[in-house]
């Protein structure tokens, strides 16, 4: 069921005591290259904090941070790519806006072989594991590289909770992505 509040809007729920615990723990684990996400000891999602490069024949420019790969069903199907022959742009799940304006420019951040923007990965404001969800916050960069200079037009924050529903038996997981985005004219 999709429940939808109008912007601004307001919802309250009231969590009671389960009379049995959760059946899967969810474990968030950050170390230097991603944060890994586990429900029940099975993955989940691999979110990229570092740079990841494709392959040495493939241009460069394609390489990126701050984007999810691989995202796994509870069977352990693996359901994004990464640089895949025909859509070398693409890598996992990620946002990036292809008609902007800044500064009189127009950086398209998701046509990196384009040159002029792309999304990075700025840091990890925290994580936490446990038995109903687990979730980790990550800030991204919007990077206009169209300029002279590189400049951040668009600073992004993500919120990534996965709980503990679902699993093999029931053939689902479920996890909610929250962005939150500050356009430069407001940093």
């Amino acid at each position: 069921v999709l429940f939808r509040s109008p912007p601004q809007g307001q919802r309250t729920y009231r969590l009671e005591a389960a009379s049995e615990p959760a059946p899967h723990r969810v474990e968030v684990s950050r170390n230097r290259s991603f944060v890994g996400v586990e429900v029940g000891k099975r993955p989940l999602l691999r979110y990229n904090a570092a740079h990841v490069a494709p392959a040495s024949d493939v241009d460069p420019k394609y390489g990126r941070s701050a984007h999810i790969h691989p995202a796994l069903t509870p069977s352990g199907l693996v359901v994004t790519d990464e640089f895949p022959p025909d859509h070398l742009h693409q890598s996992g799940l990620f946002l990036a806006y292809t008609k902007t304006e800044f500064e009189g420019r127009s950086p398209n951040f998701w046509d990196l072989l384009g040159g002029t923007g792309r999304v990075r990965f700025q840091s990890l404001k925290g994580t936490s594991s446990g038995p109903v969800w687990g979730e980790f916050t990550t800030v991204h960069q919007h990077v206009d590289t169209s300029g002279p200079t590189e400049k951040i037009p668009l600073t992004e924050e993500w919120r990534l909770q996965a709980w503990s529903l679902g699993g093999p038996a029931a053939g689902y997981w479920l996890c909610d992505i929250t962005t939150t985005q500050i356009g430069r004219a407001h940093v």
